[in-house]
């Protein structure tokens, strides 16, 4: 961990402003989940024509606000979290600068990956034609971020997790595109976060999928679970890749 001063965590700037502009709309995405599933509840009558008794319908909203809650500490709980990384001592932030901004630019405009065409950006604004009249995006910021603090580093290897559909190759599925990856080049990519420190750092992380108590497998099936691996990258914000000498 970062704790035991072994290893540096280098995190560029855009990712740092990625995850604090997706941290309140996942809150909201959350929130409108749930108030929809809570309408069809209540519709439930008049869509069926079949009554539900009040107390059934009292005790599936409650496990349904219960469960929402939960979800809500969740997340409250990663923020925290997020936000200590960030501020770790042995984390390094890349910073911007109009150097990189030019770059994120012009790779917009070469349509080189990880470059969306359509992409609506927060601020872009689209011409007439439905071309967008700016072509900076986060990735594009992202990737050059990346290029820009290993230009003038030597005996550093890159480890690359993303599972971002906008990094991979036309040809081929979940696979990352080959002048990406020869471009920046990437020691070792995988999806999988833990695959990524266990080849790096060497560190080993076990993953323990936890029973479902009794009293969880007979609770109403509104919302159903996933059991995702411990590691697995979220789609939303690209890690970047582990480096090391």
């Amino acid at each position: 961990s970062l704790d035991d001063n072994k290893f540096k965590l280098l995190l560029p700037e855009i990712t740092i402003l990625e995850i604090r502009r997706i941290k309140p709309e996942k809150d909201e995405d959350l929130k409108k989940m749930y108030e929809e599933v809570m309408l069809k509840i209540t519709d439930f009558s008049s869509i069926t024509g079949k009554q539900i008794a009040t107390s059934a319908l009292s005790e599936i909203e409650d496990y349904l606000k219960n469960l929402y809650d939960k979800e809500l500490t969740k997340n409250a709980k990663i923020w925290v979290l997020l936000e200590k990384i960030i501020s770790h001592k042995n984390t390094e932030i890349l910073p911007l600068n109009d150097q990189i901004l030019l770059a994120a630019y012009k790779r917009g405009v070469e349509g080189k990956k990880p470059f969306v065409p359509g992409f609506l950006g927060i601020n872009s604004q689209f011409t007439k034609n439905g071309n967008p009249s700016h072509d900076i995006q986060p990735d594009c910021i992202f990737v050059e971020n990346i290029i820009s603090f290993l230009k003038d580093k030597k005996g550093l290897e890159l480890y690359f997790g993303t599972d971002d559909g906008d990094f991979y190759t036309t040809l081929a599925k979940e696979k990352l595109d080959p002048d990406l990856e020869k471009e920046l080049k990437i020691k070792l990519y995988s999806t999988k976060l833990s695959e990524l420190l266990s080849a790096a750092v060497g560190l080993k992380i076990v993953t323990k999928i936890p029973k479902a108590k009794k009293e969880e497998q007979n609770t109403y099936p509104v919302v159903g679970k996933v059991q995702v691996e411990e590691g697995e990258i979220d789609t939303s914000v690209n890690t970047g890749g582990v480096v090391k000498r």
